[in-house]
């Protein structure tokens, strides 16, 4: 996965990365909330973890289809009557199946540890708005 470019347009509220994964471009946007301060950084950061969602998530789909495909195949030998592990064309096509499993999980794993980063992202700027708001409130009483 390869970061490409980003741009804001704080005027909008709009934050926008592309990221390339397997030969596509993914894009991802973060628009500013109503109660949020703008952050050309954190917008940023926050549309790239979407954009990289976007390409984890189509590899999980094609991931998940080939490993139907094996587990298909897998199934449609064992119907044969000479059909025995010990074949040793029956251990290949097992270890691939296992390999797409593997893979799978893989994708899965990462995947959740994105969608994690977002919660995490998220967290930071929630409490960083906590923090700024508690600030200003404090400002505001020692002046009067």
């Amino acid at each position: 996965m390869k970061f490409i470019d980003s741009y804001t347009d704080k005027d909008k509220g709009l934050s926008v990365a592309f990221v390339s994964h397997r030969g596509k471009l993914y894009k991802g946007q973060a628009l500013l909330h109503e109660e949020d301060t703008w952050s050309n950084f954190t917008g940023c950061r926050i549309a790239e973890i979407k954009a990289k969602l976007k390409a984890i998530r189509r590899e999980k789909q094609d991931k998940k289809r080939e490993l139907r495909e094996c587990q298909k195949f897998v199934n449609s030998l064992k119907g044969y009557k000479e059909f025995t592990f010990d074949n040793p064309l029956a251990k290949k096509v097992i270890r691939q199946l296992k390999l797409r499993e593997k893979e799978y999980a893989e994708v899965a794993f990462i995947e959740e540890q994105l969608k994690e980063n977002y919660r995490i992202q998220s967290k930071i700027l929630d409490k960083r708005q906590k923090q700024g708001k508690l600030l200003s409130e404090n400002l505001d009483s020692s002046e009067e």
